[in-house]
């Protein structure tokens, strides 16, 4: 069952590998190749739904933006 929905993940979005190389090289921009705590999980979920989206439209990585970007306001969360 878990290959059916990575196959149907990677159908809609692209292959993992390449993905995690957009966002990780996006997120090391953003922080200048800082460490990072938790305080930038919402930063880095922002990137990864980027990612998705440039690979394939679904409004829901564009509502996930939303909630994580309102998260991130919320806490007050500092990179």
């Amino acid at each position: 069952m878990i290959d059916k929905i990575l196959k149907e993940r990677e159908d809609s979005y692209g292959d993992f590998k390449d993905n995690a190389r957009k966002t990780t090289k996006m997120f090391n921009i953003l922080t200048d190749n800082r460490p990072c705590g938790c305080k930038a999980y919402p930063a880095f979920m922002i990137i990864t739904k980027l990612v998705r989206e440039f690979n394939k439209h679904n409004k829901d990585n564009l509502d996930d933006i939303q909630g994580y970007a309102k998260l991130w306001a919320e806490d007050h969360y500092d990179l």
